[in-house]
């Protein structure tokens, strides 16, 4: 052969060799920002936001995220070796990550083009492409080594957020106390930095189930005493705020891990362990062990939404959402703008609701599956069993290859995992908050990927890792490659853009309440001041158009200036978007403001029958004529 014909093939080679440095570098970078987005996400809070930390979280998260795609995307079109697809797209979907996804998001937008809120599904659905991307991007572009690593650092954050949520439940430190003197150590002012002692308590059950499958494991062998620490701290954490239903998952998720990890003569006695700390535990933390007493007594009494804290009637709205609404559901997002309109009706149908609410609305189902039959209807029903039927395939896949090896430690991962996952599912909404829904996420991705590696498809493919360099598959390839690069360039920009919108929006938001509260508490406002904030509400309404709680809150700055019309104006954009109770309540005053009482009683009945504390702040020359018109049961 020729020195001219051999050329190519050298530069090939010389191409090839930079494309595995290529795909080795990303694949490196990828793998710290996953290890960001675990360890750094939940110890982000802004207090001066409206929303001081799930909000925060997700725009951190979300940009996070999606840069972590760039960096993938961008490796795949230099042609390195984490390539979307050897055979190109037409092979995409063998992958299960393709398989269980694609039929989800084809739910989700049928429901947005079905729908009757546009402002929320707009709102909601950079939050749905942002979680199928970036499930699919890492479960397709990484090797499930470097998905799973990052997981096992979830111990990290757990141990601090755990210590500081212990500290606020010995009434030692409390950054954070939204409660008062009197509140701060009762069960929801255990809140860490997640702001809420459930999300709190479910994200830290996740994290002590992941972190029990590598505890005295390599690569963390060496850290076994950090490890217990964190474990330790995390579990009695999780008991200090009471969450019954993070506990159950704790104990199924540990359960599992432990019947993979020892050998089966020893998991039954693993199990019963787990059984006996679970009882000392109870025995051990007063405030627990009274809470599950209390709930033995309600279930034993038969008072269902008593012992779970008034969840039956999210979910019984929900049934009533799918069933108005069968096919497609109420739209994307739409759960909360529909959830008081459901409980009025189900109210007229003397359907009993739970009076000890500390909110009046439900802003999630706190069920995911019913989530999805309420705003995706039986379309999104159906896409989500064949989700699951994909996903316990992966994990069956990865437990036989487990089984057959003699090591069960990625069986318990993918065991232990998905059962922590499953509970909380059921009676919470972990996919729907940044603290629990980015490391859920990437489990998945890992367990889909490992999934797909033990079936022989990216192997056979040599997708995903730093192996071929140049068999990234021709020139359509590449092409697909960098408009894929393009396009999540392009997301990370938007998403930037949106989240300084969003941010600014939420400050500008508790700002003008602070400021409203604080002025009406002194006995009244300047005219200049409540001017300023209708300007800086007005521009924070066109970054987030959706956010019920602008409206109402310029309608109580025209209130203030004693210009009902354009308060009740405002108001009843607030309620067009969220029916709240506290809306009908403002409209009701704005509406006798301007001297039309029959229809600011009608509102204030409203409001009432959605909850009924607000029946104090009824003007008492109407509280007789309100309650008239309330059904008896509800009074």
């Amino acid at each position: 052969m020729s020195r001219s014909a051999r050329r190519p093939k050298g530069g090939s080679a010389k191409r090839g060799g930079s494309g595995r440095l290529a795909a080795l570098g990303a694949a490196q970078v990828a793998e710290l920002l996953l290890w960001l987005l675990v360890v750094a996400v939940p110890l982000v809070v802004v207090p001066t936001a409206r929303d001081a930390f799930d909000l925060p979280k997700q725009l951190v998260g979300g940009g996070i995220a999606l840069t972590s795609l760039v960096v993938l995307a961008f490796a795949a079109a230099r042609g390195g070796g984490l390539r979307l697809g050897a055979a190109g797209l037409a092979a995409a979907w063998r992958r299960p990550v393709v398989r269980a996804v694609l039929p989800l998001t084809a739910a989700a937008l049928l429901s947005i083009a079905f729908g009757g809120h546009p402002e929320h599904s707009r709102a909601a659905l950079p939050l749905l492409l942002l979680a199928v991307a970036s499930l699919v991007g890492w479960s397709l572009a990484l090797p499930s080594e470097r998905l799973c690593r990052p997981l096992a650092g979830m111990l990290l954050p757990a141990g601090l957020l755990a210590l500081l949520a212990i500290l606020q439940f010995h009434d030692l430190f409390r950054p954070f106390d939204f409660l008062g003197s009197e509140g701060a150590t009762a069960r929801f002012g255990i809140s860490s930095l997640a702001g809420n002692a459930g999300h709190l308590a479910a994200w830290l059950a996740l994290a002590c189930v992941i972190g029990q499958v590598w505890l005295g494991l390599r690569p963390a062998g060496k850290r076994w005493a950090g490890q217990v620490a964190a474990l330790a701290l995390s579990v009695y954490a999780i008991a200090a705020t009471q969450t019954l239903a993070a506990l159950a998952a704790l104990a199924a998720g540990s359960a599992a891990v432990w019947w993979w990890r020892l050998p089966r003569r020893r998991a039954l006695a693993g199990l019963a362990g787990v059984v006996v700390l679970a009882t000392l535990l109870v025995v051990a933390v007063a405030p627990l062990r009274e809470r599950v007493g209390d709930a033995v007594s309600e279930l034993s009494e038969g008072e269902v939404n008593e012992l779970l804290t008034g969840r039956l009637d999210a979910w019984r709205a929900a049934l009533h959402m799918a069933g108005e609404h069968p096919v497609t559901g109420v739209g994307h997002g739409a759960y909360l703008a529909e959830y008081s309109d459901a409980k009025l009706d189900l109210l007229d149908a003397g359907v009993p609701f739970y009076r000890e609410h500390r909110q009046p609305t439900f802003s999630e189902a706190h069920s995911e599956p019913l989530q999805v039959v309420a705003e995706w209807g039986l379309v999104g029903l159906a896409a989500l069993v064949w989700a699951l039927w994909v996903v316990l395939g992966a994990a069956w896949r990865v437990g036989r290859a487990s089984r057959e090896s003699g090591n069960g430690q990625e069986a318990a991962q993918a065991w232990g995992g998905l059962a922590v996952l499953a509970v909380l599912s059921l009676v919470h909404f972990p996919f729907r908050l940044a603290l629990t829904g980015f490391p859920a996420l990437l489990f998945l991705a890992w367990l889909l990927r490992r999934a797909d590696e033990l079936g022989g498809g990216a192997a056979d493919e040599g997708e995903g890792g730093e192996g071929e360099g140049e068999a990234g598959g021709g020139r359509a390839a590449r092409l697909a490659a960098w408009g894929l690069t393009l396009l999540a360039v392009a997301g990370l920009v938007g998403w930037i853009v949106h989240a300084r919108g969003e941010l600014r929006a939420s400050r500008i938001q508790k700002a003008v309440e602070e400021v409203s509260r604080q002025l009406v508490a002194r006995g009244g406002a300047p005219n200049q001041v409540l001017w300023a904030h209708l300007r800086v509400l007005r521009e924070a309404e066109e970054l987030t158009p959706e956010e019920a709680g602008l409206p109402l809150a310029a309608g109580s700055q025209y209130l203030l200036l004693g210009r009902p019309d354009e308060a009740i104006e405002q108001y009843r954009r607030a309620v067009e978007l969220e029916p709240r109770p506290e809306g009908w309540l403002n409209l009701g005053r704005a509406q006798w403001a301007a001297g039309d009482r029959d229809a600011a009683i009608d509102s204030w009945v409203k409001a009432v029958r959605l909850h009924r504390p607000l029946r104090r702040h009824v003007p008492p020359e109407a509280r007789s004529e309100v309650t008239a018109q309330i059904p008896e049961a509800e009074r």
